[in-house]
């Protein structure tokens, strides 16, 4: 778990600003569960925030009581969530999913708020939104790592990072919908609101398509001699291969529930690399090709200047 001897916020400016939730129960304590709730800690003591993890792994738990991330620490649900309270949902897809109704049953006050943390909303806000009418938010934190557990975790992982936030299209509690942006913000994440449908399909093209990329470029390597030709590795495997450490289980289950966006975003793909395929020996089209991406890229660049956090002074 990466901690940092010198604060994250500036004291002066944001430690005197309560949280607007007074406990959260992260259910799921690995890469994700574990830097979001090490953000939380970095940002409001225990006296401010009261933190429970929930996962069926006790060295896990154990771990995370150790680095002084949870205040509380357990293998089973709750009987209750009551009071202000934000519950996060950090598992995979499927057991998000699987989740959600023992969840649903145990939400017992107007204040609770339900959250996830998956890349494919429209399934999961569509069944939160059935379950909890008045009390789920589907959302997506815009970080991660190849590396999964809590041992990996880091409370930076989600510093000045985007939290896509998709609320159903009925979803009417604009009270607990504001609450959730302000804590996002005082966390230090940069809260964004879209509906499902489009944050699938944006996940399609700057998520699901460069992992699976990765994934059968390195199935390529492994077809032609993949000892010899990794021997002669650089920045741009490296890359790549980072990316295709990414576990299975927890992409199965992405491509399965967004196949609808993934097959058209492959089907431009393929169009591209006959084009490419063809125009390979033009030196206008390869010249078009990369000046396209060179303009992306710096555009892309000070995309992300513009949509930093607005906390300024920070210690990192």
């Amino acid at each position: 778990m990466t901690f940092h001897s010198q604060p994250i916020f500036d004291e002066s400016q944001f430690l005197a600003t309560p949280s607007p939730f007074e406990r959260v129960t992260i259910i799921g304590a690995g890469l994700i569960g574990g830097s979001f709730a090490g953000l939380m800690r970095e940002r409001f003591a225990s006296n401010k925030l009261h933190i429970t993890l929930v996962d069926k792994d006790e060295k896990t738990l154990q771990l995370a009581l150790r680095r002084s991330i949870a205040d509380s620490a357990q293998q089973q649900l709750p009987e209750t969530f009551s009071g202000s309270h934000l519950v996060v949902l950090a598992t995979h897809l499927d057991s998000n999913e699987a989740l959600l109704p023992e969840v649903a049953a145990r939400v017992k006050c107007p204040d609770v708020l339900v959250t996830d943390i998956g890349s494919v909303k429209r399934g999961i806000v569509d069944l939160g939104f059935e379950l909890l009418p008045h009390a789920f938010i589907g959302g997506h934190p815009m970080a991660g790592r190849e590396k999964q557990g809590l041992e990996h975790a880091s409370a930076l992982l989600f510093f000045q990072k985007r939290f896509l936030i998709t609320p159903h299209p009925e979803f009417k509690e604009t009270r607990l919908l504001n609450q959730f942006k302000t804590f996002l913000e005082l966390i230090g994440m940069v809260p964004v609101v879209m509906d499902a449908p489009h944050h699938d399909e944006a996940m399609a093209y700057v998520s699901h398509l460069p992992q699976l990329y990765a994934v059968l470029l390195t199935n390529l390597i492994a077809q032609h001699k993949p000892g010899h030709l990794l021997a002669f590795h650089g920045g741009g495997i490296d890359d790549q291969l980072r990316l295709a450490a990414s576990p299975a289980t927890m992409w199965v289950p992405v491509y399965e529930r967004n196949a609808d966006n993934m097959e058209a975003v492959l089907d431009e793909m393929i169009r591209l690399l006959q084009e490419m395929r063809t125009g390979m020996k033009d030196n206008d089209s390869v010249r078009t090709w990369f000046e396209t991406s060179n303009t992306i890229h710096t555009a892309y660049q000070q995309l992300k200047q513009q949509q930093m956090h607005p906390i300024k002074n920070t210690l990192i």
